[in-house]
């Protein structure tokens, strides 16, 4: 267990008085929430700016 999951349970748990199985599934989904928004926004970005990861790659393998 890490810092993150641990202060969920304190929040949801001992705060907020949830049983440790809903804080634990609520720390779970805030993983999993987080993990598709940072992919989201990462590639909408990447779009917007225009930035061609083919190219990227490319001159990576030619070592350029």
């Amino acid at each position: 267990m890490g810092s993150a999951e641990v202060s969920g349970l304190a929040v949801f748990g001992g705060v907020l008085g949830l049983e440790s199985n809903l804080a634990s599934a609520a720390t779970v989904l805030m993983h999993i929430i987080t993990t598709v928004c940072l992919l989201v926004f990462g590639i909408t970005s990447l779009y917007l700016l225009k930035f061609d990861l083919g190219q990227v790659w490319r001159k990576v393998r030619k070592g350029d």
